[in-house]
């Protein structure tokens, strides 16, 4: 194997290390705190830290229902356009946010509609080689992409010791390094494909990496309409950000950008990428951020034996078909630890439904259920 090809491989390892983490969502438990109180799935975890964004952003409950109901069909009119989504059909907000037929209130607020579909089988493929190669083969130049920087943190720690929840440090860190790398600002990017497991997947991700606000967040049409298992929708996600970069006219394009991200378990990992029509000026590069981002953030310590007043930091309420199951907080001490705790009061559970409990203060008991 030549030296160009040797760096080529080596070049395309760390971009699949980079948007492929190999944790998968299964590796999200703390030692069994949160199993023992109920959360059973990825959907609960990240209606948790949706929860939490809500409060941040200063929204009511119907409020953000609504929102989140908007974005999403907006989504999949992306997706309508898009030709290789597994869903083109335009979805209106009311049939996403509300709970009919099929459309099964999973954890609140969150419905079917708004979650991940991991059982759609999809394959996506790039083809890669140097541009040397490319222009040998007498390749369309305007239709070469290229590679020019990616950052990834492996600084794993699980939802329940993280400090903010809508919030992640890694992401932060890996977004600022990337456009540094790359040696552009936000405000150039034409093209953004953000991880779409779950609502607060994206909207966390646009909220680290400020964004403008005028971008749309994905390219795709998202992992509910485009479909896409796991960490292979940001396989998928490069595969159509390829497409949107692309010249369609065949005349000398001006430079344009996209940004594809990914995470792995419950935001344990985060990775962003740039892609380009143009290459970089000191050609593809890579950072790993982990160290420094676990220099800023170390877990909460977890006490599973509290007992006492804590303030809710993030809550989702569980369903069992079309009724509630439990609901589960997650809440801080006065100590500066961090409890999870669980309820199965049927009034409480309604009432979490309809106000804000973020900010509250809740009587944690010593067997791990709140009032």
């Amino acid at each position: 194997m030549n030296l160009q090809i040797r760096r080529l491989f080596f070049v395309l390892c760390l971009l699949f290390v980079a948007l492929v983490a190999v944790t998968t969502y299964w590796l999200w438990r703390s030692p069994d705190l949160e199993a023992r109180r109920g959360i059973n799935s990825p959907a609960e975890l990240f209606a948790i830290m949706e929860s939490a964004l809500r409060h941040h952003q200063g929204l009511g409950v119907e409020e953000h229902r609504n929102r989140i109901a908007e974005l999403y069909s907006r989504f999949s009119e992306i997706a309508a356009a898009n030709p290789q989504a597994w869903r083109r059909e335009p979805v209106p907000a009311a049939e996403i946010r509300d709970p009919t037929g099929k459309n099964a209130m999973i954890a609140f607020p969150y419905t079917k509609r708004h979650c991940s579909q991991w059982n759609v089988n999809r394959a996506a493929a790039i083809l890669v080689c140097s541009a040397g190669y490319a222009a040998e083969l007498g390749l369309d130049r305007s239709r070469w992409i290229f590679p020019v920087a990616a950052t990834e943190s492996k600084h794993v720690v699980v939802l329940a010791q993280q400090k903010q929840l809508f919030s992640h440090p890694g992401t932060v860190m890996a977004g600022e390094r990337a456009f540094a790398l790359a040696g552009i600002g936000r405000n150039e990017l034409d093209a953004v494909e953000l991880y779409s497991c779950f609502p607060a997947a994206i909207q966390s991700f646009a909220h680290d990496l400020q964004l403008p606000p005028d971008r749309p967040l994905t390219v795709t049409g998202a992992m509910p309409f485009s479909g896409g298992p796991y960490n292979h929708f940001s396989l998928d996600g490069v595969a159509r950000m390829a497409d949107v970069l692309r010249d369609s006219s065949g005349s000398a394009p001006a430079r344009r950008f996209g940004l594809v991200t990914n995470l792995s378990g419950i935001f344990g990992k985060q990775a962003c990428a740039l892609f380009s029509n143009a290459p970089g000026a000191d050609g593809y590069r890579f950072e790993d951020v982990t160290a420094a981002v676990a220099g800023l953030d170390p877990p909460l310590p977890l006490d599973d034996a509290y007992e006492g007043p804590a303030t809710v930091v993030g809550y989702t309420v569980v369903f069992a078909g079309s009724s509630p199951s439990h609901a589960i907080a997650y809440c801080d001490t006065a100590a500066g630890a961090r409890t999870v705790a669980r309820s199965e009061d049927r009034t409480l559970m309604e009432r979490l439904m309809q106000e804000e409990f973020c900010g509250r203060t809740v009587r944690v008991r010593r067997d791990g259920f709140f009032s």
